[in-house]
Formats: structure tokens, sequence, C-alpha cells
């Protein structure tokens, strides 16, 4: 229900899979994670439109450890303390004509 949760619910999946894999080396689990703010559509059981698709593409386009934010979520976020983000360039956004500037958050 807002920018700073769901960074924080990223930021404890990837710790979450950091730990796992550090416990079973042989079985590493690599997750990145993409968070964007928008309007939704609803449609049925499920949800639509530019927001999710950006959303979506930021995860498919995050590494293993990586959270890629939007410059909405960064702002949204913007008063609470956040870890340092840096500025992803070049990313582009399969289907997303004017894509947003994106962040990029360690979380290892």
């Amino acid at each position: 229900d807002s920018a700073r949760r769901a960074v924080d619910c990223a930021l404890g999946i990837v710790r979450a899979a950091a730990d796992e894999s550090a416990r079973q080396p042989d079985r590493p689990i690599r997750v990145g994670l993409g968070i964007h703010a928008g309007e939704p559509i609803a449609d049925r059981d499920d949800y639509v439109g530019l927001a999710v698709n950006v959303a979506a593409r930021l995860a498919q386009s995050a590494r293993a450890g990586e959270i890629l934010v939007s410059d909405v979520v960064r702002a949204l976020a913007g008063g609470a303390r956040l870890p340092e983000m840096t500025l992803r360039e070049g990313l582009v956004l399969k289907g997303v004509n004017d894509p947003p500037r994106v962040y990029c958050l360690k979380a290892e």
C-alpha cells in the first residue's frame, strides 16, 4: 500500500534468497525484482495496463540481487530512508514508448 513498503518487501525477498543460497550453495536462488507505481486496470481476476507492463519489464531486466525501481517509486518513497540507488541507463523496456528513469538498488 506504499512505495516504501514495496521497497522493504523487495529488500526482504532478495536478502532471504541470498541467505538461503548461502545455506545451500549447490542450489542458489537468484532473484531480481522490479517496482513501479501507477494505475493498473482491473480485468476479471487480473490487472493489466502500462503500470503493470512497466513493473514486469523492470523485473525482467533486474539482475540477480538487484531491485530496479522507477523514478515514480523513488519519488514516492523519497521521504523515507532508502538504501543508495544508482541510475541505470540504457534499459530498453519492451512495449514501453516513454520509459521512466530507472534506479538500481543493491540489496546484497
